[in-house]
């Protein structure tokens, strides 16, 4: 009996008809290209935070993005989702390659077990000044708070409760002073004894 080959055309053709086999059998088809990209592309990025199962995440969000955004008429499907396969991984490598991402390679948690089942916030105690201001501080506070804010609006709260201006703000998060003043106001109900905008 003669196999039936389908075309990635033709599948996404079918997943647009609702069809969720198709949708199996293209990612089934398109897995090895992904691996395949996100272990190339990480070897040659490896200060980069994240790891193999956070890009593969990306490649399959990727593929579904192709899925909806593809024109048949323009190209073939396997070369559109090459191209924005590797867009999206290289976007997303070089954001995660910023050296304010590189301080969790060298960051150690507080209540990691380092001698026998203590932590270093133990062993260290509280007779350590820069210690225990650094464990109560505002910005660590933040940190352990669960709640939607993202890391932006994090940034945006410590600097302003530090007494950054406006602009100093701005400069950080790369946006300018009417934007930041417009984001403190959305954030209001998680700013900490607050000081007048300058």
């Amino acid at each position: 009996m003669e196999e039936v080959t389908v075309s990635h055309d033709e599948l996404v053709f079918l997943i647009r008809q609702r069809q969720p086999d198709a949708l199996t059998l293209l990612e089934t088809l398109m897995q090895t290209k992904m691996i395949h990209y996100v272990r190339r592309l990480r070897a040659a990025h490896r200060k980069c935070l994240l790891d193999e199962h956070d890009l593969l995440s990306l490649a399959y969000q990727t593929l579904y993005l192709a899925i909806d955004s593809y024109q048949p008429d323009k190209v073939h499907f396997d070369a559109y989702f090459h191209v924005l396969l590797e867009r999206e991984l290289m976007h997303a490598l070089r954001k995660f390659n910023q050296p304010h991402h590189h301080w969790l390679d060298y960051a150690v948690s507080l209540d990691e077990p380092v001698d026998e089942g203590a932590s270093l916030a133990e062993l260290v105690g509280e007779e350590d000044a820069y210690l225990h201001r650094q464990k109560h501080s505002v910005f660590v506070q933040l940190l352990e708070q669960e709640d939607d804010l993202d890391w932006e609006q994090r940034t945006v709260i410590v600097l302003f409760q530090r007494g950054y201006s406006l602009k100093e703000i701005g400069n950080r998060i790369q946006k300018n002073y009417r934007q930041v003043a417009r984001m403190l106001k959305q954030l209001q109900p998680f700013l900490i004894g607050t000081h007048p905008t300058r």
